[in-house]
């Protein structure tokens, strides 16, 4: 990794850094993170004739909760020096909730996995099924990159916007050629620009785990071709797919009832049968 990523202290700096890393702080670790993180082991000697050492190299999720939980003065100051002043991680951040997509727009395609069922109650959905082209698998790919900070696996770059909530904030994604993906802090009325983290899917090995499942919904789609099965599925969840745009079900022009849907589906291309 480049030297820019990494954290260097001196040895006085690396003695607090072990004074904070205490019993109780390594279990909040292991709460909030889903597993520990560690830092380079040295003794007095190792800095003789060197200013600095290497204290660790970390990525987004730890940097994050560094900057809520470590409030040393000089890790502070080396996360500011690398995400600047509007970076997610200064924000007051939720660890235990459990992040979700609120919709999916492109042009003409609309998705919002989710229902409200009272004011302060909403339910969320992490399967579709759906009825049509693979376009609509195109569009989640696209979101999905987009929550993790993969903008070179966003497939639109024009006219995609993603908002979604992770560590309790409410995100805006949008997509444009000239930066990539732009992030929004979405608070009541007001978009503020957002430096957001980087949470790629990993190359795991056996027994490893993609800690950002912690924080946010895996996705599952079902392709169907027999009509039966969308009773399973409240309308949020079921989406025509068709050459260039899809759509959650409810999204539909006078849609009221799952009663409609047979001839909801009737705007899928001819060449796609349905049992």
């Amino acid at each position: 990794m480049a030297g820019i990523d990494k954290t260097y202290v001196t040895w006085d700096q690396y003695k607090r850094v072990e004074e904070f890393f205490t019993p109780e702080m390594q279990a909040k670790q292991k709460a909030d993170l889903g597993g520990c993180f560690g830092y380079e082991r040295y003794t007095e000697s190792d800095f003789d004739g060197v200013d600095e050492q290497v204290l660790w190299n970390t990525p987004s999720l730890v940097d994050l909760w560094l900057a809520n939980f470590c409030k040393l003065d000089f890790i502070q100051e080396r996360l500011k020096q690398q995400y600047g002043e509007n970076w997610i991680g200064w924000k007051d951040l939720d660890f235990n909730e459990k992040g979700f997509i609120i919709s999916i727009e492109h042009k003409d395609s609309y998705v919002a996995p989710s229902k409200e069922i009272d004011d302060n109650i909403v339910e969320i959905y992490n399967e579709f099924i759906v009825y049509g082209t693979t376009f609509f698998h195109k569009l989640l790919y696209s979101a999905i990159a987009a929550v993790r900070g993969e903008y070179y696996n966003v497939l639109f770059k024009n006219n995609f916007i993603v908002n979604f909530k992770i560590f309790g904030l409410q995100i805006k994604a949008s997509s444009n050629t000239t930066n990539g993906i732009n992030y929004y802090l979405v608070e009541e009325d007001k978009e503020t620009i957002l430096t957001y983290g980087y949470f790629p899917i990993p190359y795991l090995f056996k027994g490893e785990k993609d800690r950002f499942l912690k924080f946010f919904d895996d996705y599952k789609i079902k392709h169907s071709y027999r009509k039966a099965d969308h009773k399973k599925y409240d309308p949020a969840q079921i989406v025509i797919s068709e050459e260039d745009s899809c759509a959650s079900i409810d999204m539909y022009r006078n849609f009221s009832s799952l009663e409609q849907f047979n001839s909801i589906i009737l705007t899928l291309p001819k060449y796609i049968k349905l049992n």
